[in-house]
């Protein structure tokens, strides 16, 4: 092998490596819930600071809004899922409810330590993050991903909930 070729061989890996690296799901689902937390967030002060919302309504309108923002960046950059948006979207509410439910044990629970409130929800949001990836990747967007002729197919019997 000349030295020319070495050299291109050598060039190419880092952006192989980063290439691949963009293209894992995990990257991408934290990308996107980072994302997505900053679109709540901005939305928060929005309602908040700039329209002068209650803070519960400017809250909860941002929440809701983030959590359609990030249902649909997961589904089709993420995981890019070919899952019917109907079945995909109850097992994302699901989740939701049950992150909800663990959050709030998960913070009761270890704000009782030395960590405090804000270091349990720091460890709470670490472990929804982490199983909301397996939970997403397997069950609310994975599983059996559809053939072409398949979706097609649906598309055709059924172009109103197939979205």
């Amino acid at each position: 092998m000349h030295n020319h070729q070495r050299d291109q061989n050598v060039e190419r890996k880092p952006n192989q490596s980063l290439r691949r690296a963009i293209n894992h799901s995990a990257i991408r689902y934290l990308f996107f819930g980072g994302l997505s937390f900053l679109v709540d967030l901005g939305l928060l002060v929005l309602f908040r600071e700039v329209f002068q919302w209650n803070l519960s309504v400017a809250t909860a309108t941002a929440f809701l809004l983030s959590f359609a923002f990030s249902y649909t960046v997961q589904k089709l950059f993420s995981f890019e899922s070919a899952h019917r948006t109907h079945v995909s979207l109850g097992r994302y509410t699901l989740l939701v409810g049950a992150n909800t439910i663990a959050t709030v044990f998960i913070v009761q629970l270890l704000s009782l330590t030395g960590l405090g409130y804000g270091g349990a929800k720091v460890v709470s949001t670490a472990a929804t993050t982490v199983w909301n990836y397996f939970l997403y990747k397997h069950w609310v967007f994975g599983g059996k991903q559809p053939t072409r002729d398949h979706v097609e197919e649906e598309n055709r019997k059924d172009p109103i909930h197939n979205v």
